[in-house]
Parts: structure tokens; C-alpha cells; sequence
């Protein structure tokens, strides 16, 4: 699906939505890893590191690319959130934000363990990306209710629905504060990747 995005890549908007495909990809890979790897729990932290610092951007780049598909700027807006975003991801890169610092035993199986400062600073910034996670979300149902043209109705809704999965995927990190549900991250690797389908099927069969 990234390959068909950049394929038809021809507005902004669309090489936004590749970057947020790519996170996407990146979040699928580091969790497929943890699960084949599983038992060779000194790599765990790398695939962790995988996933958790590039989802960092990821709620920034949903909300741009809303807005600029949208044809709806809001500068301001878009601007603070890839400030935060990119300060919270050098924070986290040079270890000053928290560090995953080993893992976590479950009766399913092991998994990475940010300490307890990134595990704080995750809770506190949590409501802050899905306020503008779920701003986006709402932006994209307004627009699909307003929209005369079948076609690009239904493109909106594609969009939506597979932002609506995302959103509901990210519940996964549950398991990082002890939760101990081995079906947890499997389903939302799932949800994640019918999200990606979703939007394959709508660029394919309408023309996205």
C-alpha cells in the first residue's frame, strides 16, 4: 500500500500519508520481531526502540495530512504538534525522555519494559496526541457529511475508518503497564493492518 501511495504521489498530502504508512509498517515489523524473537529477550529492547519512538510522529501525521487533504489549514495547530512531536522524539532518542531498560515477563511471553519515567511521560502525552488524533477524526466525519460527490464521499469514509482502526489499535500499550493479555498485541497487529488494507482496497477499486 506505501508502493501505491508514492506511485500516485503527486500533492502533499499524499507523501503524508506515506510517511504515516511507513510508521505504520515499522510498528508491524517491531511487533512481528518480538513475537518470532520472543524467547531472545536481549533484542526485545531494539525491536521496542523500533516501535515506540517513530509512533511518535504518528498522530502529528494523521492530523496534517487531514487537514491538508481536507483543504483545511490550520497552521497553527499543525505547527505546535510537530514541535511536540519532535522534541518528545529527541528526548526519547538521546535517553532524557526515559529508555526501555529491559523486559517484562507475562505468562504469554516477554516483551520490552520502558522504565517508569517513559511509561509517565506516555500517560501524560497520550491525551494530548489523541486530542488532535480525534480533532482529525471529527474534521474527516463533517467533511463526509457535507460532501455532495459519491466518490469522494466514500474516499472520506476509507479514510476515516481506517483512522478510527488505528486509533483503536493503539490500545496495545496496555500491555506495557501490566495487563497481561496475550491476545492484546497479535489483534491490534491485526487491526493495523486491515487499516493499511482498507486504504489499498480504496485506492485500487476508487481511485484514492
Amino acid at each position: 500500500v506505501l508502493v501505491l501511495v508514492l506511485s500516485r504521489g503527486r500533492q502533499k498530502y499524499q507523501y503524508l500519508f506515506a510517511g504515516f504508512l511507513f510508521i505504520c509498517a515499522l510498528w508491524d515489523l517491531g511487533i512481528f520481531l518480538s513475537m518470532i524473537r520472543n524467547s531472545h529477550v536481549n533484542e526485545l529492547p531494539i525491536y521496542g526502540n523500533v516501535i515506540w519512538w517513530p509512533c511518535t510522529f504518528m498522530f502529528a501525521l494523521i492530523y496534517h495530512f487531514t487537514c491538508a487533504y481536507l483543504n483545511q489549514p490550520r497552521k497553527k495547530q499543525t505547527i505546535f504538534i510537530w514541535a511536540v512531536s519532535t522534541i518528545l522524539f529527541i528526548l526519547g532518542v538521546t535517553g532524557l525522555g526515559g529508555k526501555i531498560v529491559g523486559v517484562y515477563n507475562y505468562s504469554w511471553g516477554n516483551i520490552y519494559r520502558p522504565d517508569s519515567q517513559l511509561l509517565t511521560g506516555n500517560l501524560v502525552g497520550l491525551p494530548f496526541a489523541y486530542y488532535f488524533g480525534l480533532s482529525a477524526l471529527w474534521y474527516l466525519f463533517r467533511a463526509y457529511r457535507q460532501e455532495s460527490s459519491p466518490l469522494k464521499k466514500r474516499h472520506i469514509l476509507y479514510i476515516l475508518i481506517s483512522f478510527l482502526i488505528i486509533h483503536l489499535a493503539m490500545s496495545k500499550i496496555a500491555i506495557l503497564y501490566g495487563i497481561d493479555n496475550g491476545y492484546l498485541m497479535p489483534t491490534c497487529m491485526l487491526l493495523n493492518d486491515i487499516a493499511a488494507a482498507l486504504i489499498g482496497v480504496a485506492i485500487i477499486k476508487y481511485q484514492l
